[in-house]
């Protein structure tokens, strides 16, 4: 550890911009964030977003920070340049979790009380669909370069985790409504978490698609 950074009540997420070596820490007592300088490890600004911030998400390609405000079912989106809330989008019921693709300008939000995730357009700040999941998804994950059976075809996938009764984490197509694939944790030992299964073939099921 190299040093230790004060910040808001109650921090939660943190979201990094390698591009601007700048960290944004959601602060869930205050519904604010706090930007830091990856240089200098100083807060140089405190952002007033939503009620109970959770996470936070980051696309580096725009300059641009998505935070879940758990409290208030909604998204607030930060310009990284200007660090002005640009636009506030209503999701689902306590979103949770934010995951982005830099590479579709896609935000992926976990609504936690809704098992569902929403998708949003970045270019338009606008929620272009609702995707149900499991119980309770409380982490997604984007790995917009995954290269799988699907990927030849529609490129991006992302993951959700769920925290409650399944213990597994499902593999979904940016165009799909049902999961191409599933990891579940074999036992509750910290050393044998979920992971993900092999995506089914294209030409034998395929998506549902939106």
């Amino acid at each position: 550890m190299t040093s230790t950074i004060g910040v808001g009540n109650n921090p939660l997420g943190v979201g990094v911009d390698p591009a601007t070596d700048a960290i944004y820490v959601s602060n869930t007592g205050d519904g604010t964030v706090s930007v830091i300088d990856g240089a200098t490890n100083e807060v140089t600004s405190t952002i007033a977003v939503g009620n109970a911030p959770y996470g936070v998400g980051v696309d580096p390609a725009t300059d641009t920070i998505y935070v879940a405000n758990h409290g208030g079912g909604t998204v607030s989106v930060i310009d990284g340049a200007t660090g002005a809330v640009t636009s506030t989008i209503s999701v689902g019921r306590l979103p949770h979790s934010v995951g982005v693709d830099p590479s579709t300008d896609t935000v992926y939000v976990g609504n936690e009380t809704d098992d569902t995730v929403s998708v949003i357009d970045g270019a338009t700040d606008t929620v272009t669909s609702t995707i149900p999941v499991g119980n309770d998804p409380y982490g997604v994950g984007v790995d917009p370069s995954t290269r799988t059976t699907l990927r030849d075809q529609l490129p991006g996938q992302y993951r959700v985790c769920h925290r409650r009764g399944h213990g597994c984490c499902d593999v979904y197509h940016p165009r799909g409504q049902q999961p191409v694939g599933r990891g579940r944790r074999p036992s509750p030992t910290p050393s044998s978490w979920p992971t993900v299964a092999t995506a089914p073939s294209l030409s034998s099921t395929g998506p549902q698609m939106l």
